[in-house]
């Protein structure tokens, strides 16, 4: 048979263990999360001032030559109107 109170005391010992080692992680989070706060506090406050400039640009989408634009002659022209 399993002895019970052996395994209670086990899975206290665990816990406690499992605590100390959790508390350890969620402390290491908060120094790095605090450092990329501190490092990138720059880029965000100036995250929208470089989308408004970017926005603003007037960039033409059709940058070819005006003779690599096909020719808008029509194809088919009336020779004779029949009355």
């Amino acid at each position: 048979m399993i002895d019970i109170e052996k395994l209670k005391e086990t899975l206290i010992a665990f816990a406690k263990a499992l605590k100390a080692i959790v508390k350890a992680a969620l402390n290491r989070w908060r120094v790095i999360k605090d450092f990329l706060i501190k490092e990138n506090a720059g880029f965000f406050k100036n995250k929208k001032q470089f989308q408004h400039m970017r926005s603003t640009w007037n960039v033409p989408f059709d940058t070819r030559k005006a003779s690599q634009v096909m020719m808008n002659k029509p194809k088919f022209t009336v020779r004779k109107v029949i009355q």
